[in-house]
């Protein structure tokens, strides 16, 4: 039988929209890295906020913020550091956007008041692997090592990332977390990683899960029993839970009463490219 009208042939169908050409790719890195060179890139600050009362005693009192990375074009269209991390698939690009993204960090951080921030942002895998990344660091953090610019700091690292390099990783986190007083966030929000399996990793101080993620995976409220409930298990160890893509106000309902600890989306606030606090900021230069 002949299709029906309302129902075209297959040969009619709109075809699924095919991904960027490897020219269309190289285009784009050639973007990136001359507005890395033309100073286009800037970082950009997402609040995070708390969701417990800061008068709680001991409760963390510094402002929370995720940076992102944004590139203004020739031609005033703004990229999103989404389409950065696309066009930056070479191990080699990764490592110096990470390596630019960290150096901006440690200088907000050195020139920001003691204890004001505590500033998120992503390393790859291409930077975790990276052999020369400790003695790089090293240098840096020796040369502003009175301001003690770690304590502002939380390294954000991709669940699959860190299963896949766990060692190197681990190394790094140890390095960092004793000799320097960095913070580290285990991005699952992409459901990479059973939940379950995360318990043993507490090394993190902070876990970021999708906001409708955190309510399937069980509640990180006090329950009587723990193995139902995963997320309490974990924030009975001290890990914290950042609950991402906040978007309304019935999902930041929704949030808190699954036992978030923070929140951020769009709900809660725009990423900025200034925080309050406009100091200029310290120039580390990348080795």
């Amino acid at each position: 039988p002949q299709p029906s009208a309302a129902q075209p042939a297959p040969a009619e169908r709109a075809a699924e929209p095919a991904g960027p050409s490897a020219e269309e790719k190289a285009q784009m890195l050639q973007k990136v890295k001359q507005a890395f060179e033309e100073k286009r890139i800037v970082l950009t600050y997402q609040s995070v906020i708390p969701l417990f009362s800061t008068e709680e005693e001991g409760a963390d009192l510094r402002e929370l913020h995720h940076l992102s990375l944004q590139m203004l074009d020739t031609d005033g269209t703004i990229h999103g550091e989404e389409e950065l991390l696309q066009a930056a698939d070479t191990p080699t690009m990764r490592r110096y956007m990470d390596r630019w993204m960290l150096r901006e960090a440690l200088g907000r951080a050195v020139n920001s008041e003691s204890g004001r921030y505590l500033l998120i942002l992503g390393m790859g895998r291409a930077s975790l692997e990276d052999p020369t990344l400790f003695n790089w660091l090293r240098t840096q953090l020796a040369a502003v090592a009175s301001r003690q610019p770690g304590r502002s700091i939380a390294l954000e690292i991709a669940a699959a990332d860190f299963a896949a390099v766990q060692k190197p990783a681990s190394a790094l986190m140890s390095y960092l977390g004793k000799s320097h007083g960095f913070s580290f966030v285990l991005d699952n929000s992409d459901k990479t990683l059973d939940i379950a399996s995360l318990t043993t990793k507490t090394s993190f101080n902070l876990l970021r899960l999708g906001q409708a993620q955190l309510q399937a995976t069980g509640s990180a409220a006090p329950q009587d029993d723990e193995a139902s409930a995963p997320l309490f298990a974990l924030k009975s160890k001290g890990l914290k839970i950042i609950a991402d893509g906040v978007e309304d106000a019935m999902t930041l309902t929704n949030v808190i009463a699954a036992g978030a600890d923070y929140a951020m989306g769009k709900f809660i606030g725009e990423p900025v490219d200034q925080l309050e606090d406009k100091t200029n900021v310290e120039s580390f230069e990348i080795v």
